[in-house]
């Protein structure tokens, strides 16, 4: 019997949750240290350190009321003490609650006990059947693309126009009547951050003539060493009121570049994707490298053109220098890891712009596969912490403009919440309260499987739709999922994790190497 039957994975079989977990701690001493590195120069993170039980009761009972209380109900959490100093003196310790886990998987809080189980995710970045995901440490982005035509040397040419929400709008401005139709792209970040000429330098090893028709034509840029880039001479639709002009700026860029690298294609027709919605807005050329004009007009396609330019155009430089801090060492080294070296947002928008419809392309046959992903808990569990970590570096951020002071600091340090994990259990997709009737954690317990789609609360609730490609068969489900122990809300066998899985040293679910040409045939006649 022992000789027909494979071992089990113990880290699977004894709970990945319970080995991720141990390095909370350090995690998220981690995200402070990363966090830091941009903190004002007067303020300073030290380091922390795990409080004893006496310390922790004594915190715990605080007299926050006429009356100090302490909570009797279980809560599997210990408290940690961030230490920070402002001009060289120490402030009071932050405190602040972790959970932990118990070597049966399961968390309790308030008295309530809770299974953690592992999300299958791809590392940093998702590619799916129309959209691009990219899990950042201070934010998750979602991109996708639509279709631009421009005219080169007077040919139509249709060019993917790469856009995501990056700016997360407040109530208040949800409610803002905007009567442009325009995505804000990401080649208008790139022309915000550096301008027109010095984005196609940058990226495009090139440098663009901008003019118009009295400048630029093919006399005086002969086709056979240039070619000449303009409007479609189309209006798109959501224009908003009021007459609209055909645009009259042309680009003249060297073939040989032009043939070279394909991203110039790419940023030039961003270009006139803006241009074609604000046709009265490039009446002078040079107006494509002037970055705050093209921040202004961000922020009517973000907010509303009733909006005065000089609110647009601070408020817009305030988005954009937030976005600079965007790609921290922490996401360095996971770029890294994927081999994809990105120092800065402004680069992996550039990567996108390039590379959108290829990735997709070359991920077509994989993208309801289970290989090559990593199981995750730690970043997904404790997400509402890291989450307010990098809300205070912004808000000391933001009061550092006007002078920062103790008051400020305490203040944004208060919002980082001493309690916040507790919401686990309504902000965390990990947990679930799956019961198990025996002793044997390794088959029901430590197997279950969240889908990166059902990581957060309020996710994809879809498990159904016949079109979702993610859900189509494919041979690492016999692998990789549990396709024999299937729980009623997922059949598809991406529930259950197989205890045979096997797992490489960079956490990357790996394969049975003397399966891969017979699972490889059955692929490939699925």
């Amino acid at each position: 019997m022992d000789l027909d039957t494979p071992p089990l994975n113990e880290l699977i079989a004894n709970g990945i949750a319970v080995e991720h977990m141990k390095s909370a701690e350090k995690y998220i001493d981690d995200v402070w240290r990363s966090v830091a590195k941009e903190f004002p120069s007067d303020f300073e993170y030290l380091g922390c350190r795990r409080m004893t039980p006496l310390e922790e009761y004594k915190e715990s009972v605080k007299k926050r009321s006429v009356r100090p209380t302490y909570d009797v109900a279980r809560s599997d959490f210990y408290m940690m003490q961030y230490q920070f100093a402002f001009q060289g003196v120490k402030l009071k310790p932050k405190p602040i609650y972790l959970p932990f886990v118990t070597e049966n998987c399961t968390i309790h809080i308030s008295n309530g006990r809770y299974l953690v189980s592992p999300v299958l995710a791809d590392r940093v970045i998702t590619i799916g059947a129309d959209y691009i995901f990219i899990r950042l440490l201070r934010d998750k982005m979602t991109f996708e693309k639509l279709n631009h035509h421009f005219k080169v040397n007077d040919e139509r040419v249709t060019v993917s126009i790469i856009w995501s929400d990056v700016y997360h709008k407040t109530e208040a401005h949800k409610k803002l009547k905007n009567p442009l139709k325009i995505k804000c792209s990401l080649t208008h970040y790139l022309f915000c951050k550096y301008g027109f000429t010095e984005t196609l330098q940058r990226f495009g090893q090139t440098t663009p003539v901008v003019g118009d028709h009295t400048t630029i034509d093919h006399h005086q840029y002969p086709p056979d060493k240039w070619v000449i880039c303009k409007s479609n001479q189309t209006q798109p639709k959501g224009t908003g009121p009021g007459p609209w002009n055909p645009p009259t700026l042309r680009v003249a860029i060297r073939r040989e570049d032009y043939e070279r690298f394909p991203i110039i294609r790419n940023l030039v027709a961003g270009l006139f994707y803006i241009v074609d919605y604000f046709p009265d807005r490039f009446e002078d050329p040079s107006w494509v490298d002037d970055k705050r004009w093209m921040m202004i007009l961000m922020g009517q396609i973000i907010w509303a053109p009733s909006i005065p330019h000089g609110k647009l155009a601070n408020d817009c430089a305030n988005h954009i220098q937030s976005l600079d801090d965007y790609i921290d060492s922490i996401m360095i080294d996971k770029f890294k890891e994927i081999d994809k070296p990105i120092t800065d947002l402004y680069q992996m928008f550039a990567m996108l712009i390039e590379n959108f419809n290829k990735w997709r392309v070359d991920n077509a046959g994989n993208i309801n596969s289970m290989y090559g992903k990593e199981l995750n808990v730690i970043s997904f569990l404790l997400e509402t912490l890291t989450f307010l970590i990098v809300r205070f570096n912004f808000r000391l951020k933001a009061a550092a403009k006007k002078g920062l002071k103790q008051r400020d600091v305490e203040n944004a340090l208060q919002a980082v919440k001493q309690g916040a994990l507790f919401s686990l259990v309504k902000t965390s997709g990990c947990l679930s309260t799956t019961s198990s009737p025996g002793d044997n954690k390794a088959f029901k317990s430590t197997t279950i499987l969240i889908p990166q789609t059902s990581s957060q609360k309020g996710g994809n609730k879809d498990r159904g739709s016949v079109d979702d490609p993610t859900k189509k068969l494919h041979i690492s489900v016999a692998e990789v999922g549990g396709y024999s122990n299937t729980p009623k809300s997922e059949h598809s066998g991406r529930g259950r994790l197989n205890p045979h899985t096997v797992i490489l040293d960079n956490g990357l679910v790996g394969r049975h190497e003397d399966m891969i040409p017979m699972l490889d045939r059955v692929q490939s006649e699925l």
